[in-house]
């Protein structure tokens, strides 16, 4: 199980093509497998962020079927909801935005593992 923030170049993740090229050997210098959850945190174009949102996520498989009911794709949209609108990163900046979203992650996760009653809700 391991965590890993992606932060690609602006416009990579919208090209598939590009995506591939570029995630590809990041993923295998990260050691990234089907227990890994990775976060994508793609930088906005401008200084000013003014739509969208700053995450994606991308679970693992044997991720998602460990936890199916407790780490859902509603629990991404919290942490896209609460961390990754533009208004939360022009206020706060991205890499106050990234740091904060991924220890709320890593937290609920390791409260899921410790503590089997947790509903997954994020921290």
């Amino acid at each position: 199980r391991s965590l890993r923030v992606v932060c690609p170049p602006f416009g990579v993740i919208t090209d598939r093509e590009t995506w591939k090229q570029f995630s590809t050997p990041v993923f295998k210098d990260m050691a990234v497998d089907q227990n890994s959850l990775v976060m994508i945190a793609e930088r906005p174009a401008s200084d000013r962020f003014v739509d969208g949102n700053l995450f994606s996520f991308i679970p693992g498989s044997k991720l998602q079927a460990r936890f199916q009911f407790k780490l859902t794709k509603y629990s991404f949209q919290r942490i896209k909801a609460r961390y990754g609108t533009p208004g939360r990163v022009n206020d706060q900046g991205t890499d106050t935005a990234i740091i904060e979203a991924a220890r709320s992650l890593a937290a609920s996760i390791y409260r899921i593992l410790d503590d089997p009653s947790y509903s997954g809700n994020i921290l």
